[in-house]
């Protein structure tokens, strides 16, 4: 909850998030705890800086990992990923933020749209 507090600065950061739909579908800690956290993407979602698409389970791309895609004003991004390809987890090389990056634009292009996206986890909100 304290990293959070980034969320409500007077310049928050822009955030684009990709999920996986078995992330939403997937029943994990009980009812009462999905139904949290679905809500928690719903009121996410009404944030004009927050940006949420679902890729669907039939879309032609597969993320194998989650990554985090950090962009800066005054210097070059950054990309966090547990991998054995970045041993420390973080790093600006050229060759590596490119790679994730184009990672992440194939699977964008993928997910569905943020409205449809709210819709699906609407629905799940509402079967659980």
């Amino acid at each position: 909850m304290e990293r959070q507090q980034i969320l409500r600065r007077d310049e928050p950061p822009w955030i684009v998030l990709l999920l996986a739909e078995y992330a939403i579908r997937r029943k994990i800690g009980g009812p009462a705890v999905m139904r949290a956290q679905l809500q928690r993407l719903l009121d996410a979602m009404k944030e004009p800086n927050i940006t949420i698409q679902v890729l669907p389970e039939d879309a032609p791309v597969y993320l194998s990992m989650p990554f985090t895609i950090m962009g800066f004003d005054n210097g070059p991004d950054v990309v966090y990923a547990e991998t054995v390809e970045i041993p420390s987890g973080m790093t600006k090389e050229h060759r590596h933020v490119g790679r994730l990056k184009a990672r992440f634009d194939l699977a964008r292009a993928a997910a569905l749209p943020a409205a449809a996206s709210e819709e699906l986890i609407r629905s799940a909100l509402e079967g659980t």
